[in-house]
């Protein structure tokens, strides 16, 4: 699909097509890279045989990633759409449907279907009433999404347990990965004297794992490693399975390299695993980083709202008073100084006089 990224692009796109245009179109679409907007052209043929209305796709805009959602970034897609529509109706005369203006959503009906759209209660933007029954008809899928993580922080939610684990030293951070339980890991199958206690803890607890015991973790796996390997067998894949499938791994390790199929084989998972553990220790162990093992359990949903607040929207540093305003609507002064007061406790965040900071630790869990 080619690219729009100016006017020209998009005029050059619009002139292919016969007909006088008549409405620009740009609707969100999606895939596994992210959020993109496609442009269609509707023409109008008025011939004295041959009358017709048509759509044309023209191209897409796609100018970032989904780590806007999370960072609560606006969505230049948006901006750019904007600007191209506005000089396009001038130019032509037509009409710019763009019914989702302030963030992505594909569920809007295109120009010509527009009659069997509502306006949702929540952003009144133009929507098609979903069909499924667990989900409201009269309000956007964002809108729905908004209003459940409103009640959850007004309730004050437990948020889900897991396990964050990043490397760090004096100098610098790493973060690796978030994980739903500690047994996921290939780490929980050995011993590693540091941790105690795993299953009594209730908050957030961090680990430290230092360098030697590392290397020691490390000879450890390898050796594990190298007795399923013996026993490995190339798998037999379909190439048109190859293409859809997101449990097929190709991997190098000491100069081999392996095809995994994890969804089937249990120990093609448990080799992919040691391979990609085996590769952040021995980053550990070269960079002399220790590796920090942050078990959080109980944590609920005003103490990761405020830290993803923090982190995303304030580069993790604000005052008592911002907070104050941005939960106002929903949440006491009193609920905040007491996240407040927990975050402190769990070593997330530091609350100096009126201002507060996050930690490297309170970076590293959102």
């Amino acid at each position: 699909m080619p690219d729009i990224t100016t006017f020209e692009t998009l005029d050059s796109a619009i002139k292919k097509f016969g007909g006088k245009p008549i409405v620009l179109e740009a609707l969100w679409d999606g895939d596994t890279s992210g959020w993109f907007l496609c442009l269609f052209i509707y023409t109008k043929n008025d011939s004295f045989f041959n009358k017709s209305t048509n759509r044309f796709l023209l191209g897409q805009i796609r100018l970032g990633e989904d780590i806007r959602l999370f960072k609560n970034e606006p969505f230049t897609e948006i901006s750019l759409a904007k600007e191209l529509g506005a000089i396009a109706e001038k130019q032509y005369n037509l009409e710019f449907y763009f019914p989702s203006q302030n963030e992505p959503d594909d569920n809007c009906p295109q120009w010509s279907d527009r009659y069997l759209g509502i306006n949702c209660l929540g952003c009144n933007k133009l929507i098609i009433p979903t069909t499924s029954p667990h989900l409201p008809k009269d309000i956007c899928y964002n809108c729905h999404l908004k209003k459940e993580s409103n009640q959850k922080l007004i309730n004050n939610e437990l948020v889900q347990d897991g396990v964050v684990l990043y490397l760090s030293n004096d100098e610098k951070s790493e973060k690796l990965g978030f994980y739903g339980s500690y047994d996921y890991l290939i780490l929980s199958k050995f011993n590693i004297p540091t941790l105690s206690d795993v299953d009594k803890i209730e908050s957030v607890k961090v680990f430290s794992i230092p360098v030697e015991e590392l290397q020691i973790l490390k000879n450890d796996i390898e050796k594990e490693l190298k007795l399923k390997l013996q026993d490995y067998i190339k798998p037999e894949i379909n190439e048109e399975h190859r293409r859809f499938s997101h449990s097929i791994y190709e991997i190098e390790y000491e100069g081999i390299n392996y095809t995994l199929e994890t969804q089937r084989n249990q120990d093609h998972s448990y080799i992919l695993e040691s391979i990609r553990t085996l590769t952040y220790l021995e980053k550990a162990i070269i960079e002399k980083m220790n590796l920090q093992i942050c078990f959080i359990r109980g944590l609920r949903y005003q103490e990761d709202s405020v830290l993803r607040y923090l982190h995303y929207l304030k580069n993790d540093f604000s005052n008592i008073d911002e907070l104050f305003e941005h939960y106002k609507i929903l949440l006491s002064e009193q609920d905040i100084l007491q996240t407040i007061e927990s975050l402190s406790n769990y070593g997330c965040l530091i609350f100096e006089g009126f201002t507060i900071k996050s930690t490297e630790l309170g970076k590293t869990i959102v």
